[in-house]
């Protein structure tokens, strides 16, 4: 039988059951569109917010 879960843990003596889930692997052609489409929504959502109220530390440096 094929394996669900990463991991099991059990908390609350055995009250409550925690399921790690391992995402399947991942082309680096989905990983871009994943990303792709985190960026978009991100400035979706930025320029959804007025310009007087948009702050952004200028020292962090995006890699």
């Amino acid at each position: 039988m094929e394996q669900k879960y990463a991991a099991t843990y059990y908390a609350n003596n055995g009250k409550s059951v925690i399921n790690i889930v391992d995402p399947p692997p991942v082309s680096d052609a989905d990983k871009a569109s994943i990303i792709e489409a985190w960026h978009k929504a991100f400035w979706i959502i930025w320029q959804s917010i007025p310009v007087d109220q948009q702050r952004f530390k200028q020292d962090v440096s995006l890699k």
